[in-house]
């Protein structure tokens, strides 16, 4: 039998990429599985703010935590979240960056912290798209 829990998530970008404008119009923010893209929301400081939901689960058997729900990707041994831009126009392909933020660095202990009323966060400012260090999540 698994346990379930339902979180809040939020990337934090204190600052955005400079993209030139040559390289065109794009949106920003969490790509869904449907790969639709959901703007994020500018905070008084300047920085951005992407949240999602997302359930959480905890085979009481193996001990694996396991990550679902609309904005998850990867395989279940390697769940993680895209920050994209997604071009505006046309062309042979639709995305001129996604940064990969994984979920690995989420605990159950994390989870069963969380409060109804707070998220967990992770700060992403300078984040590449091939980046493979570790996230630092907490809650907020």
């Amino acid at each position: 039998m698994a346990e379930f829990k339902k979180l809040k998530v939020r990337l934090i970008c204190r600052t955005m990429p400079v993209i030139p404008l040559e390289e065109g119009t794009f949106d920003v923010g969490m790509q869904d599985k449907n790969q639709s893209v959901h703007a994020g929301q500018k905070q008084k400081d300047g920085s951005m703010f992407f949240g999602c939901d997302l359930e959480a689960s905890l085979d009481d058997s193996s001990g694996r935590l396991s990550f679902r729900g609309p904005f998850v990707h990867g395989t279940p041994e390697a769940r993680f979240l895209y920050l994209s831009w997604k071009r505006k126009d046309a062309s042979s392909s639709p995305w001129f960056w996604r940064v990969k933020v994984p979920l690995t660095g989420i605990t159950w202990e994390d989870i069963s912290l969380v409060k109804p009323s707070e998220v967990l966060e992770a700060d992403i400012t300078n984040r590449r798209p091939h980046a493979s260090d570790p996230i630092t999540w907490r809650r907020s």
